[in-house]
């Protein structure tokens, strides 16, 4: 159920993002960039796809018989995936743009690195993101507050009310 909302709401923000490339001028590409971005994220969470990559890493691991050992590949490959993430992103925010971009733009970023994080699936992060109230987790509000960042962007895109470079 949750997947299919986010996948919807991942939809809904892309054709807000396909509308603010109508208005950005030089930027319309980077919009259309995040609206595809967006799209392939619906499309990657409506049809399961992390769950299917969860349960082919599982059984390929079970049938080389290290199951019990994924942690010991899964802690460096979460590791060097955040401090790639983190030099990139820093890279990425530090280009100027106009402040609906920026927002825009690093927020997709940031949610794209989390969906990777994600499909890892280290146990440790996993215990974290996926604790909560009930049937809402932790990964619910950083999943969807990012998308909601991306979407804040583009209705200030749309609007045209916002000053020069960040």
């Amino acid at each position: 159920m949750f997947n299919l909302v986010g996948a919807l709401l991942y939809v809904v923000v892309a054709v807000f993002c396909a509308l603010a490339a109508r208005k950005a001028g030089p930027n319309r590409w980077q919009w259309f960039g995040i609206a595809m971005a967006l799209i392939i994220l619906a499309l990657w969470r409506g049809f399961q796809g992390e769950a299917w990559l969860h349960d082919a890493m599982r059984e390929l691991a079970a049938e080389r018989g290290s199951y019990d050992q994924r942690a010991a590949l899964q802690a460096p490959l979460v590791i060097t995936g955040v401090v790639l993430s983190c030099a990139a992103g820093w890279l990425l925010l530090r280009a100027s743009a106009p402040r609906p971009l920026w927002l825009a733009r690093g927020s997709v970023f940031v949610l794209l690195a989390y969906s990777a994080l994600r499909a890892i699936s280290f146990h440790p992060v996993d215990m974290l993101i996926y604790a909560g109230i009930g049937p809402f987790h932790l990964n619910h509000g950083i999943d969807i507050g990012l998308t909601f960042m991306i979407l804040a962007g583009a209705v200030l895109q749309l609007r045209g009310k916002h000053r020069g470079l960040r």
